[in-house]
């Protein structure tokens, strides 16, 4: 049986003997919010790797529960008064160790806090990991990571405040000195694209659906899973699929080898073909339990699978430039961009650039 420790988030064991259903982490955090978010995050886990879990993976799944829940807990301590030393350097080696697994320090955060920064302040994640970072012996693997989430945290904070305000024609994001905070063409392709699939494309998005939910994250690249899922209250679409596709030089991408002038200019054009047929179809959407890894929660899957079969789900592909540009595509049922205004959400007039006006 799987064994949790109460504070510190437990050790961790299975039993091969028992089913899958039975190797279900359990917080026994003192805070309803931290045993909220970790049950929330195992059941997002568990469903990611469905009925292929091996014991190996469950293993795995606790551990990182364990260590979600001390960071958790250490972090709700510190709303309310200080740390110890001892809990402080915890906390901060906690992080560190959780860094590589989530990716993104924004991602980390939220996994920690259960919240959603869609559209928020995102100071408070930068002030997370530098009181985090202060705790760790400087010179340390573990502060090397930590105050690097920290400058990334503070970056994306800075870029969320301005990103309509034409980043890239300013030459950049600028400190009270001058001084360049990011300067986009000193990027490389594989930076632009995160920062564009985490930010400009995302806020494109939110122009067209501000009061969406965000009910399912980026996967990172090279997963074949869904990018985002936004939860919406239209007449005629319950729910918006969005996949984030980064178009660098699209001279130098050929698409089609029988067409050697045919180039990569669109997201669609990067669409995958899968054997659930291509990526934004409604039979990619809902093959190979994309909908339940991506969601966590399977009564909300049950609700977009049903709402995939009755034909009020719409899928988008959002192309995002190596400028912070993008450009929004809607796809038919079979994954093929159609007219824009066949789009049951998007209006005529809407700006859809994320980064520029």
């Amino acid at each position: 049986m799987r064994k949790h420790c109460a504070a510190a988030g437990g050790g961790a064991g299975v039993s091969a003997a028992l089913p899958q259903t039975a190797y279900n982490y359990v917080s026994h955090s003192p805070f309803a919010n931290v045993r909220k978010t970790v049950s929330q995050e195992n059941a997002r886990l568990m469903n990611q790797c469905g009925a292929n879990c091996t014991e190996q993976d469950f293993k795995r799944i606790d551990q990182q529960m364990a260590k979600l829940e001390v960071a958790g807990n250490l972090a709700a301590i510190s709303q309310n008064s200080k740390l110890t030393t001892e809990q402080a350097l915890q906390l901060g080696e906690t992080v560190a160790a959780l860094l590589p697994v989530y990716g993104t320090p924004i991602a980390l955060y939220q996994a920690i806090s259960g919240k959603s920064l869609s559209g928020q302040d995102l100071s408070t994640v930068e002030r997370f990991f530098n009181g985090a970072a202060a705790a760790i012996p400087a010179g340390s693997t573990a502060y090397k990571l930590v105050t690097d989430a920290a400058v990334q945290a503070k970056v994306a904070a800075t870029l969320t405040a301005t990103a309509e305000r034409a980043l890239v024609n300013s030459g950049g994001v600028v400190d009270k000195t001058g001084n360049a905070l990011l300067d986009m063409s000193k990027l490389t392709n594989e930076q632009k694209r995160v920062i564009g699939e985490n930010l400009f494309g995302p806020n494109t998005v939110k122009q067209i659906v501000p009061d969406g939910q965000q009910i399912a994250r980026l996967q990172g690249q090279g997963s074949n899973g869904l990018d985002e899922l936004y939860k919406v209250k239209h007449p005629d679409v319950d729910y918006v699929n969005i996949e984030y596709k980064f178009v660098g030089d699209p001279k130098k991408v050929e698409i089609d080898p029988m067409n050697p002038n045919k180039m990569a200019e669109n997201g669609s054009d990067r669409l995958g073909k899968t054997t659930d047929g291509k990526q934004g179809s409604v039979s990619w959407m809902g093959g190979s339990n994309r909908i339940e890894k991506a969601v966590g929660s399977l009564d909300e899957a049950r609700a977009v699978k049903a709402s995939l079969e009755s034909g009020r789900v719409e899928s988008w592909v959002v192309t995002v430039r190596p400028d912070g540009s993008t450009a929004v595509q809607v796809l038919d049922a079979l994954g093929k961009p159609k007219p824009i205004d066949q789009s049951k959400i998007i209006f005529p007039n809407v700006n859809l650039s994320g980064a520029q006006k």
